[in-house]
C-alpha cells in the first residue's frame, strides 16, 4: 500500500521461499504486479494463488481485475459471471465485485458496490484510500463521499499511497 513495489516484490519472494504453497503471498505479489502495470505477471500470480489456495472469490475477482485491466475483457466479464453465479451460494464481498467493475470502467456499479461494502462492515474497507486497484475512481465525488462516511473525509485520498 505504500507503494514501494520492489521492496515489496522482495519481501514476498523471501516469504514464498518459506512456502511456495502460501497463497495470500502469491496473491499480494499479483497485486503488486498490477498496481506496477505488469498484468502478465500479475496473471501468472494469480493463477499460483487460484493452484494453491482454490478459487476463492478474492482470487477470482483480482483475476478479472488484471484480465480487464491488461485488455482481455471477455475473459474478465467471464470471471465476473462466475463471481456473481458463486455470489447467489456463498459470500462475495461486495469489495471484489468493486474491484473489477472498478477494473472495467463501470464506476456506477463500483460505487453502489463499495456503498454495500460499507453498509455490509467490510474490514476490507480500511485501505480504500491508498489501494492503488481504485486509483480509477478517485477523481469521483461519490469517492470522497465515500470517504467522509467512513469518517475519513477531513483527509485527502492521493494516488501516491497516502493519507494527508
Amino acid at each position: 500500500m505504500a507503494r514501494s513495489y520492489e521492496e515489496a516484490l522482495e519481501q514476498l519472494r523471501k516469504t514464498l521461499e518459506l512456502d511456495s504453497t502460501f497463497g495470500l503471498a502469491h496473491l499480494n505479489i499479483a497485486q503488486v504486479y498490477q498496481a506496477m502495470g505488469a498484468y502478465p505477471q500479475a496473471i501468472a500470480a494469480l493463477e499460483k494463488a487460484r493452484v494453491v489456495s482454490g478459487e476463492t472469490p478474492t482470487v477470482i475477482a483480482w483475476l478479472a481485475s488484471a484480465h480487464a485491466r491488461s485488455g482481455h475483457l471477455d475473459e474478465a466479464r467471464v470471471l465476473l459471471l462466475r463471481l456473481k453465479a458463486l455470489r447467489e451460494r456463498t459470500h462475495v464481498s461486495p469489495f471484489d465485485l468493486a474491484l473489477v467493475h472498478a477494473s472495467l470502467g463501470q464506476r456506477d456499479e463500483a460505487f453502489a458496490l463499495l456503498d454495500e461494502a460499507y453498509d455490509e462492515g467490510t474490514n476490507r474497507l480500511a485501505f480504500v484510500n491508498v489501494e492503488p486497484a481504485l486509483d480509477s475512481l478517485r477523481d469521483d465525488e461519490r469517492f470522497r463521499k465515500l470517504l467522509h462516511r467512513m469518517g475519513l473525509g477531513n483527509q485527502r485520498s492521493t494516488r501516491t499511497g497516502g493519507v494527508r
